[in-house]
């Protein structure tokens, strides 16, 4: 068992050595409530991390798990749900993949037709016999609709000031004085969610002022911050394995 576990780190680490160096292109947009929340957050602020995904399980304790370290590595300070009252803001997250039917164009290549004819040869005492030549016309290229799915996983924030909750009516509707949405191509949340994390906290606290677009790369710092985590249970993982071989 221990060998198969050991293996699995490994591939987990190689995974992390060897990913793809090109962009992943993330589209953001936040919106800020300029009067309850002026000059953006401060480093004083504390926060509670809340998923509001239903029936998210283990993921959900992963991306709130994240979402922490990534606050407090800007400076930020995080209370656990438990001890809420003594937060500052609410952060609430949810995270989605969808997918859509699309139809776009594709070229086709159609050859050119080819056209056979047949003509007479004569020679000096007359009539020798016949000859075949072969043409063929230009090929063209066209295009026709073809049918592809198209998936996208999207992380939502909004973030409550929880002491102007506390005197909320209940028949009153809270609402945020920060959110923000981020979309990224493809259906796995896992490998998706530093990007869009990433991207929306280019802005958090201010406003994008219109949907933003973002090449983050594989080695960006932000990026690097994400997974040191990760990298760091890996290894502690491998050597708890090594020390009980």
């Amino acid at each position: 068992m221990s060998t198969k576990i050991l293996g699995l780190v490994v591939c987990c680490i190689i995974i992390l050595a060897v990913s793809c160096t090109y962009p992943v292109n993330v589209g953001t947009s936040t919106i800020t409530d300029s009067k309850a929340l002026p000059n953006g957050f401060s480093s004083q602020d504390s926060f509670v991390v809340i998923a509001v995904k239903e029936g998210g399980g283990l993921l959900s304790k992963q991306l709130t798990e994240k979402i922490e370290d990534y606050l407090m590595g800007k400076g930020f300070s995080v209370v656990s749900q438990e001890e809420s009252s003594t937060a500052k803001y609410s952060l609430l997250f949810n995270f989605s993949t969808e997918s859509r039917e699309e139809i776009i164009s594709v070229p086709k290549y159609i050859p050119g037709v080819t056209q056979t004819t047949k003509s007479d040869v004569y020679g000096t005492y007359g009539y020798v016999g016949s000859a075949k030549s072969t043409t063929e016309s230009s090929g063209t290229t066209v295009y026709v609709p073809k049918q592809i799915t198209v998936s996208a996983t999207r992380l939502a924030i909004e973030v409550f000031n929880l002491k102007y909750l506390r005197g909320l009516p209940k028949e009153q509707e809270p609402l945020p004085i920060w959110q923000g949405i981020s979309a990224v191509s493809g259906s796995d949340v896992r490998t998706s969610i530093d990007y869009l994390m990433v991207a929306m906290f280019k802005y958090f606290g201010r406003s994008t002022g219109k949907n933003l677009f973002f090449d983050i790369y594989e080695d960006d710092d932000e990026i690097k911050m994400l997974r040191h985590q990760v990298s760091m249970i890996l290894k502690e993982l491998q050597q708890n394995i090594a020390a009980g071989a």
